[in-house]
């Protein structure tokens, strides 16, 4: 799970598509996942961070894009680990992890 503001490193997400490919590079290697849904949820909405079956991941960030102020609602982002992505069994999900590619 990862969560960033969305006028600086979740800006891309706004043009977020099922299916787009995010790659996630760290120490250990990349994953590349593919997007599942999208949603847009209110802050109170705590299901999105419930444990999920396989490796996915999560995004977290504030909607609307375009909001002025604190936004009144959550996007967010769920993807699943693509089989046979470089790297899927090395990447340690305790160390930093950068987004490298959001979907295009």
């Amino acid at each position: 799970m990862l969560a960033a503001h969305r006028d600086t490193w979740f800006r891309p997400l706004r043009h977020i598509r099922v299916g787009d490919v995010i790659t996630v590079a760290a120490a250990g290697g990349t994953v590349d996942y593919a997007v599942e849904w999208t949603a847009v949820v209110p802050p109170e909405a705590l299901g999105v961070l419930d444990p999920t079956d396989g490796r996915t991941l999560t995004l977290i960030t504030c909607h609307p894009f375009s909001f002025v102020g604190a936004a009144p609602d959550r996007f967010i982002v769920r993807a699943r680990a693509r089989s046979g992505s470089a790297g899927a069994s090395t990447v340690d999900s305790t160390t930093d992890a950068s987004i490298v590619s959001p979907g295009q």
